[in-house]
């Protein structure tokens, strides 16, 4: 996918989205002339490996023992299961679920490493850019079988759906990997994945056997994407002109899918013991992925019905195992725990969960869930509807619940809700100025000196400058947490002074951001990122003009000169970097 100069400008003649999920990833594409009906939105998953084009492939990538991509997704998950079967596995790297890094690690950089499931690390930045690139390459290998013409990278527009929940350095790492992958980064965008359903969805007749638009002018509704990792939010009303208005700033957690996984495992740890789960899942790694592919299928199937047991079958390998270790047998410990609910039969090596266990597993997600649409529901008043999308929506125990909790509404599940993302994904990149609005989830600043203000600031953070009363390490408001504005619509901006020493030709400028509606220090805050301002005015202290402002979904500052007014194009924001020095020359007029 290597690019040649000047390629990058080449008219688009495809849309292609990726979904990249925490436990799944999908793909779509569409011919640029047909983008006007969605009937002909490719979304069939042809994996290499895979046995149904209907169902995504996992987020699985398989690298050999020198680091060399082997695979990815079904193909990936068949070869390393071969290995563990052979006791081959231990030089190897397999990465699973990885993507729920960008989300638990806040000092995420380019150098951040990610752990396979033997405990080895990679550099995250590669194994991303290989899982990207493969798709990529599938993308324009189907696009040839589906229209006979074979495309390169430079002439299909892209678009990769991240959480509404990410913060900025999770996305530039999406980006960033995109890029190293083949994708050029002028042909790419980021879309919100609940933004990306609800385009599809306002757009689409997803109420089976009826053809009606699901939401009307004037209605508000909340979107829910259930993910594998996470759940994300959004609030939209739909205004006269078809266009999305964004109600609420994006919001979530980590409680989609592999949260009932991990209680699951939780408990059998709890039996068992960590010392001892830590051996089985090493030495019979085999046998633990096909506990692990059991109880998923068995959760996918699970539906609550009275008198229904869940049975997940293990080797006999972790009973004789946990024997030569414990005293007491493994039926007891179990019993102990569990009383009934969650059991283990020795006849049969199998784990046996009770109705009531496995409810528990999906009521702790779904109580998570419910407590946030509430929130929601009182700080939006007038939603009529909430839209479930994302795989987790498939389940009927989730879905169903939350139709019974919320009955006063309308609440939706569309067609193939797995797909409706990557749909409104091609919609979005064709035409992102359907979102009119974002509500700004923090506030966002710089670092810089202020004059004194007695009501403000302690005493003892008083320093002389030049004769006047000053205090270092203030937050300089550029956005402010709940302020809406538009797409593109910058900030009101604020002055600074830049004091240039000797031989400077390039300066740090940190960014932070902060829950807080007013903060006073940057101390306070959390960085984010910085800004590299090359320096073109060596002679005299150099005044100048900043703004920050949404860009699609992406996070942007523009830096220009206050006497002349232009546009420093050799200003770069990075929001991958931990470097938190305070920048002492800046000063705040």
């Amino acid at each position: 996918m290597a690019l040649e100069k000047g390629e990058d400008s080449e008219p688009c003649l495809f849309y292609a989205a990726i979904d990249f999920g925490t436990t799944h990833t999908g793909y779509a594409f569409i011919e640029r002339d047909k983008l006007s009906s969605a009937s002909f939105i490719q979304v069939d998953q042809r994996w290499l490996g895979g046995q149904n084009i209907n169902i995504k492939a996992p987020t699985a990538c398989l690298f050999n023992k020198d680091k060399a991509f082997v695979s990815f997704g079904y193909e990936a998950q068949n070869h390393y299961n071969q290995l563990a079967f052979a006791e081959k596995e231990c030089d190897w790297y397999y990465f699973k679920n990885f993507k729920m890094l960008l989300h638990h690690n806040k000092k995420l950089t380019t150098e951040s490493h990610v752990e396979e499931t033997n405990g080895k690390t990679m550099l995250a930045l590669d194994v991303f850019k290989e899982s990207i690139k493969y798709i990529a390459d599938l993308v324009m290998e189907k696009i040839e079988e589906a229209y006979g013409k074979k495309v390169h990278a430079e002439r299909i527009d892209w678009v990769i759906t991240v959480p509404a929940i990410w913060n900025d350095s999770a996305k530039q790492f999406m980006r960033e990997a995109s890029v190293a992958a083949g994708i050029p980064n002028k042909k790419l965008k980021i879309a919100l994945e609940p933004e990306a359903a609800a385009i599809f969805c306002k757009n689409q007749s997803v109420i089976e056997t009826t053809d009606i638009q699901v939401f009307n002018p004037g209605e508000k509704y909340i979107v829910v994407d259930m993910g594998g990792g996470t759940v994300d939010t959004a609030v939209h009303c739909v205004t006269n002109q078809g266009k999305l208005h964004e109600e609420h700033a994006a919001h979530g957690g980590p409680w989609g899918g592999k949260r009932i996984n991990d209680l699951f495992e939780k408990n059998i740890e709890q039996v068992v013991g960590e010392k001892f789960l830590r051996f089985f899942k090493t030495q019979h790694r085999h046998e633990w992925i096909q506990l692990e592919d059991t109880f998923e299928g068995k959760k996918r199937e699970f539906l609550n019905k009275e008198g229904l047991i869940t049975l997940i079958p293990i080797s006999s390998k972790f009973r004789e195992s946990y024997a030569n270790t414990k005293t007491k047998r493994l039926h007891e410990t179990f019993e102990n725990l569990y009383h009934g609910k969650f059991c283990f039969d020795e006849n049969k090596d199998t784990i046996v969960i009770s109705r009531e266990k496995m409810q528990d597993y999906f009521d702790f997600i779904l109580n998570h869930i419910k407590d946030h649409i509430d929130i929601l529901l009182k700080a939006v008043p007038g939603v009529k509807s909430i839209l479930l999308v994302g795989g987790l929506a498939d389940s009927k125990v989730v879905s169903n619940s939350i139709k019974s909790t919320y009955s006063n509404l309308r609440v939706i599940v569309p067609k193939d809700a797995a797909f409706a993302i990557l749909r409104g994904a091609l919609i979005y990149r064709w035409n992102s100025d359907i979102i009119l609005n974002r509500i700004s989830p923090y506030t966002y600043g710089v670092d810089a000196m202020e004059r004194f203000n007695p009501k403000r600031h302690p005493k003892e953070k008083i320093v002389e400058v030049n004769g006047r009363q000053m205090v270092k390490d203030t937050f300089q408001k550029h956005i402010v947490k709940g302020q809406n504005f538009s797409v593109g619509e910058k900030s009101k901006g604020r002055h600074y002074t830049l004091n240039v020493h000797q031989g400077v030709v390039r300066v740090v400028w940190n960014i932070f951001r902060s829950d807080s509606f007013d903060p006073v220090f940057c101390s306070e805050c959390d960085h984010i990122g910085s800004m590299y301002v090359d320096i073109w005015k060596k002679d005299k202290p150099w005044r100048f003009f900043v703004t920050m402002h949404c860009v699609g979904t992406e996070l942007q500052t523009v830096v220009k000169d206050a006497d002349t007014g232009k546009e420093l194009v050799k200003c770069k924001v990075d929001f991958l970097v931990n470097e938190t020095e305070l920048s002492s020359d800046f000063i705040s007029e």
